[in-house]
């Protein structure tokens, strides 16, 4: 069984791949401000997407 922390980490993985992909497909578009800025919107995004469908899941207790 995967312990509530080991879950944690690779959900922050995954969003951190996730972002990875992003980065590269906006600097092959090319950028019209600076890549911090676009970095942080980005990881902003990823993580306020995630959040959300966090929320809008039903808890375990309700599936079971």
């Amino acid at each position: 069984m995967i312990g509530f922390e080991s879950l944690l980490e690779q959900e922050e993985e995954l969003l951190a791949k996730v972002a990875q992909i992003a980065y590269g497909a906006v600097l092959k578009r090319g950028l019209a401000r600076p890549f911090i800025e676009v970095e942080l919107e980005i990881w902003d995004e990823i993580r306020a997407s995630y959040v959300a469908r966090l929320t809008k899941a039903p808890a375990l207790a309700e599936v079971a």
